[in-house]
């Protein structure tokens, strides 16, 4: 079952609520936020999303792109 919160996200310029889902199975050794690209923009975060990349997986299901 998801579970969603609302949560406020701040940068050093704005503050934008959001709802959050929280019991993704997703785990981590660091907390850790993945949040859309648009919502990054807005809080003035994208240039550091420039370093990410890309890579292919092989699954059983076939390739998946991450």
């Amino acid at each position: 079952m998801a579970i969603r919160i609302k949560i406020k996200m701040k940068s050093k310029l704005e503050e934008v609520s959001v709802v959050a889902l929280v019991n993704s199975g997703f785990e981590a050794n660091t907390p850790q936020i993945l949040v859309p690209i648009k919502l990054a923009q807005g809080l003035n975060l994208y240039s550091r999303l420039l370093e990410a990349r890309v890579e292919s997986y092989g699954t059983v299901a076939g390739p998946v792109r991450m």
